[in-house]
Order: C-alpha cells, then structure tokens, then sequence
C-alpha cells in the first residue's frame, strides 16, 4: 500500500486554521449581529463597528505579517493566531459592553491578519512547491463549510441557551481545531527528515531557465493596487451584500438565504477545482473560464428582478467563479514571482484584499441610498469591476507566455549553435 504523502497531513492542518480564522469569524458570524444587538441593546452603528474594529485589525496584522513571521516559525505563528481567535471568541462570551466587544474584535482581528491565507500558502509553498495550487485550493474551500449548516447550528443554540453559549462553544470549538493544527503542521520537509513534493512545470521552460525572473515590475504596482481593491469588492463585499440585494429586488428572505446555501456549496467546489485546473489546462485558461463565470453572473444577477430561479442561476454563476479570486491570488503570486519574492507578493495581495472590505463596504448602502434603495448599481460596479480585474490579470499572463516563448526560443538557438 503506497504510504500517503505526509503534505497532505499539513494541508489539513491549515485547513483546521482556515476554517477557525476565516470561515467563523466572516462568513458565520453575521448570524449573531442581530442577537449582539438586541440582547445588549446596542445600537446599529455600534454592532456595525465590531465588524469594522476586526476587519482593520486584520488589514494591520496582515500588513505587519511579514514582520512577524520573520521572529517567529510559521507552525508557532498559526497556532498563536488560532489561541487568539478562540480567546476572542471566549471574550464576546463574556463580553456586556461594548468596550468589551471592541477588545474581543481586536483578538479575532489579530488571528485573521496573521492567520489566514498568507502563512498558508507559505507553509503549502515549502511542502509542495510547484503543485501548492492544489493544495490551497483544497485549504481556501473549507470557508463554504461555514455556510451549511453552521449558521442554522447556531441559531438554535442561541435561541435554546443563549448568545453566551453559542460565543463559548464555538471558542472550545476553535482551540480544538488549533490543537490540531499544531499537532499536524511542519515548516519545512526537511526539519522532520522528509522529502518536498515533486515539482513540476506544464511547459517545462523552467527547466531551462530556473525561475530567477519576475513577471511583474514597480510599473505593474501601480495598476496591481487598484485592481486587488477591486478584486476584493466583487468578492467579499459583493458577497456580503447578496442577501439585502435580492430583498430589495422582491425576494423573500426565505427563499434569499436558501440561494446564499446552495452558493455556499458551489463556492467549495469552485475553489478545489480551481486549484486543481490550473495544474492541468493552464492558469490563463483557468482564469478565462472563471472570468466570464463571474462576469456573466454578476451581469444576470442585474436583470434578475424577482424572479427567483433567474437570480439563483445568477448567483451560482457567479459563486461558480470565486475559486479565482481566492485561490487565484496564490497562484499568481507563485507563478509572476520566483522564490525569493513569492512571499511579499503574496502578503502585498493578501493584504490589499483584505483593504477592499474596510474600502467599499459602505458603497453599496451608499449608492442604494442615492437610487432609491436599489442595489443594483452597486451590482454593476462590482461587473465592471470583475472585467477589469480578468483583463489585467490576463494582458501579465499573456506578457509571461511571451517571454518564456522567447526564452525557448534563445535557447534553442544557443544550443544549435
């Protein structure tokens, strides 16, 4: 029986962190805003602000994560960022101020700025080099688990028990997951006396020319900052707003959240199998396919109206697409990057992303305001959004085929001669 690569015991580890740093802390913890408001009777701004207090904390801690990764091991970073998010968790638990929950945020903040994507993709980067796609395909899809199921979970043990014990249990919940992190992820194959996984390239160009240049220039920055902004609007912003947007267009709640469900699913699937694709079609070809998913979602999701099976196509469609922009952030990093800049590039990405939230969050409210209650300009801003993101992302694909081409080319004539 051929023994099972020991990466893959690392990948889920990461998973484990992924899902405690990310997935609960975003994705399921907008089903205990309304109980934090009613039952402290704080106001709507207030319980708006520890959303707002944990997102710029994690856009701090991501900036500075480079820093803190260099003056400590990846496997201690992570862990001390999973023991931060339970201790947040343990502190809204107890928390009857909103002082307190301010202070809580600020632990949640922490475990995501320096526990999510960017320590991953650095430790699935040592453990499967060229092949990592796949493996933080796999770690990014466990954030869709959070919306099945999770969010009715809580809710009956909210209404059962209380806020303080959904709070509690989900912090044992987290220190378990951390636990097991620590217990399955290394930093690097070689400090336990393993070999890294096979490495590999579609073309093999970089087996002739080893991967000493980088794609991207000071010139790119300047276009690369506003469209990761941009990036991060049509996806976590836009997400975010998915449920008010089909309320104003005539959708009963009801049948809203059975869409953002079914999307959930989707999502999953979408980034495992972004992962996977890229290794086998190509990323250039991945990122067309899933563009014009995006693309074409978020254009139907507009002329949906109230119709209830137009919007869910709409919005499958376009949940259909997000493995790019999640995944893909990784995989462009690794690949317009070699292995001494891999790292920044990927936190300079991580981080901009994360920017986006604290950026456009408000845009949608705004422009609803101004048009009358109507999400959908807000919808078609993230659509145009998506077309410049995909056309950007694709014109440095193209440069890169460009010059590995010519590189091929000079090589075949220095060796013919």
């Amino acid at each position: 029986m051929k023994k099972i690569y020991y990466g893959w015991f690392v990948c889920f580890g990461c998973a484990l962190l992924f899902f405690c740093t990310s997935g609960l802390t975003t994705n399921a913890f907008t089903i205990y805003l309304p109980y934090i408001l009613k039952i402290n009777h704080f106001t709507n701004t207030q319980t708006s602000m520890i959303t707002t207090i944990r997102s710029l904390t994690g856009f701090v801690f991501m900036s500075l994560s480079g820093i803190y990764y260099r003056k400590c091991s990846l496997r201690l970073g992570m862990v001390v960022a999973g023991l931060s998010t339970a201790m947040g968790f343990f502190g809204f638990g107890l928390s009857k101020t909103f002082f307190a929950y301010c202070i809580s945020a600020v632990f949640v903040g922490f475990g995501y700025g320096v526990g999510t994507m960017v320590p991953i993709a650095m430790v699935l980067e040592q453990w499967f080099g060229s092949h990592s796609s796949k493996s933080v395909g796999l770690c990014a899809s466990v954030t869709g688990l959070s919306t099945l199921g999770i969010p009715s979970f809580l809710t009956k043990i909210i209404e059962d028990y209380s806020l303080k014990s959904a709070f509690l249990l989900e912090g044992v919940i987290i220190l378990i997951m951390t636990t097991g992190c620590f217990c399955l992820v290394r930093n690097k194959p070689r400090e336990n006396n393993l070999i890294e996984f096979y490495r590999t390239d579609v073309d093999n160009v970089d087996e002739i020319f080893p991967k000493k240049i980088s794609f991207i220039n000071k010139r790119d920055w300047i276009l690369l900052v506003p469209v990761m902004l941009l990036l991060g609007g049509m996806t976590s912003v836009a997400y975010s707003h998915l449920a008010i947007f089909m309320v104003s267009e005539g959708i009963r709640s009801e049948d809203a959240a059975l869409i953002i469900t079914a999307s959930g699913i989707v999502i999953m699937f979408s980034k495992s199998l972004y992962g996977f694709m890229t290794e086998r079609i190509t990323t250039i070809r991945c990122n067309w396919i899933f563009g014009i998913c995006l693309v074409s979602g978020l254009t139907l999701s507009c002329f949906a109206g109230s119709n209830v099976y137009h919007m869910l196509f709409a919005i499958l469609l376009y949940s259909a697409g997000l493995g790019m922009t999640t995944v893909g952030l990784v995989v462009w990093a690794s690949e317009w990057t070699n292995e001494d800049t891999f790292d920044a590039c990927n936190q300079r990405f991580q981080t901009l992303y994360t920017a986006s939230g604290i950026l456009f969050s408000s845009l949608p409210g705004i422009l609803a305001d101004h048009f009358h209650g109507s999400y959908v300009p807000a919808f078609i801003f993230f659509t145009l959004s998506a077309v410049l993101v995909i056309g950007f992302v694709q014109l440095i694909y193209y440069r890169k085929k460009r010059l590995k081409k010519f590189c091929l080319n000079d090589r075949k004539s220095i060796v013919s001669s």
